[in-house]
């Protein structure tokens, strides 16, 4: 039996994308705006500026990419959306013999979940334990009241903890 990595499991808005970083310089004010700009130009200056022989300056653009990366990432964790918790167990139910988490209805199928913290601090996640499966995120205080209701009402789905 495999076991999930916590690299395995996808979240949300890992790769960054051009919407991403567009999205991150509108979020930033002027004024921060004008800090990543500032921060990276004296950084490329002093790289470039330290670079007196050829191998020197060789390396100084090398490190011009690390610089544009640096503040694409900075962007990107800007510009995507904040991962909004709600309440899993006001939408876990029931139907008809069938687990349904809001509108989406789990498939006969489901045999394994994957459930946890997103973090230290949490929110807490539940998963379906193939890639690319749905995902949910919901408040951190709520995973024992989710694994109860999963060995109550779904015996037959094994709960991988991360």
């Amino acid at each position: 039996m495999k076991m999930l990595s916590q690299r395995e499991i996808r979240w949300p808005y890992q790769t960054m994308t051009f919407t991403s970083i567009k999205q991150g310089w509108r979020v930033l004010s002027g004024t921060g705006r004008l800090v990543l700009c500032s921060l990276s130009l004296v950084y490329l200056a002093f790289i470039i500026g330290s670079s007196t022989k050829l191998q020197s300056l060789l390396i100084a653009l090398c490190n011009i990419p690390v610089c544009v990366l640096f503040a694409l990432q900075y962007l990107h964790s800007r510009g995507h959306p904040r991962l909004e918790t709600t309440s899993l167990t006001e939408e876990l139910r029931l139907d008809n013999g069938q687990i349904c988490i809001g509108q989406f209805v789990f498939p006969a199928t489901v045999r394994k979940l994957v459930i946890g913290r997103q973090d230290i601090n949490g929110p807490g996640f539940l998963q379906l334990a193939w890639n690319g499966g749905e995902q949910w995120l919901f408040p951190l205080e709520e995973i024992p009241t989710v694994r109860h209701f999963f060995r109550q009402h779904a015996p037959q789905i094994e709960l991988i903890h991360e």
